[in-house]
This record gives structure tokens, C-alpha cells and sequence, in this order.
């Protein structure tokens, strides 16, 4: 009887140390993940920044981009589906407004046509 017991805690303190030592090794990886994703997605986002700055995007902040879009849709009373057209359309004009100043020309499809100007016309101008 003695013999069969010493078996049975022999056998449960080799799971047992088994068991820990898996627990251990799942954390260890665990946490190696969670360090590695974390580093990815600083260097995603520093990446995004340079490339926008490389292509001179104008990065503004989510809120003042919303209140933007819902002062379009319920101030100027721009479609809904029309805010997110403007909004790209000012955000290429502000990008390029620390080269020169765009006015808006309408010359068939081509859009917009840029006109160098010593002072920055006013912000109703552009729309």
C-alpha cells in the first residue's frame, strides 16, 4: 500500500513541476509577444508620421477633425456623403498651403489648378 501511494506522489509531483514549468514557459512567451507587438505598432506609427511628412500630409488631431465634419454637415449644411469629400479636399489644401496658396479654378476634370500668392486668402475662399 505504501509503495503504490509513494508512486502516485511521485507521478503527481512530476505533472506538478511539469505543469509549472509550462505555466512559466506560456508567460515567458506571453510576454515576449506583447513586447514585440508593442514595439511594432511604435515603429507602424513612426513610420506613418515620416511619410507624412515626407509627402507634406497635414495630420490634425481626431476631434477637431469630427467637430469640422459635423460643423460641415450641420452648420453648412453639406450631404452627408459630401463631408468626407471636402475634408479631403481641405486636407490637401492645408498640406500645400506652406508652398503656395491654391485657388480653386474649375477647368473641366482636371479640378483645381495652383496660383502662387504672397498672402493666404481667407478660409471661405476655399469653399
Amino acid at each position: 500500500m505504501k509503495q503504490s501511494r509513494d508512486q502516485w506522489k511521485h507521478k503527481a509531483t512530476q505533472r506538478g513541476e511539469h505543469e509549472r514549468y509550462q505555466r512559466k514557459q506560456r508567460a515567458r512567451f506571453k510576454a515576449e509577444r506583447d513586447r514585440v507587438t508593442q514595439a511594432l505598432q511604435e515603429t507602424q506609427a513612426r513610420l506613418r508620421q515620416l511619410e507624412a511628412r515626407l509627402h507634406g500630409l497635414a495630420t490634425v488631431p481626431k476631434v477637431d477633425v469630427v467637430s469640422l465634419a459635423l460643423q460641415l454637415f450641420f452648420v453648412a449644411r453639406i450631404g452627408f456623403r459630401a463631408v468626407s469629400r471636402v475634408l479631403t479636399l481641405l486636407a490637401w489644401l492645408w498640406a500645400s498651403r506652406e508652398h503656395r496658396v491654391l485657388k480653386p479654378s474649375f477647368i473641366g476634370s482636371s479640378g483645381f489648378r495652383s496660383c502662387a500668392s504672397t498672402r493666404p486668402a481667407p478660409f471661405g475662399a476655399y469653399l
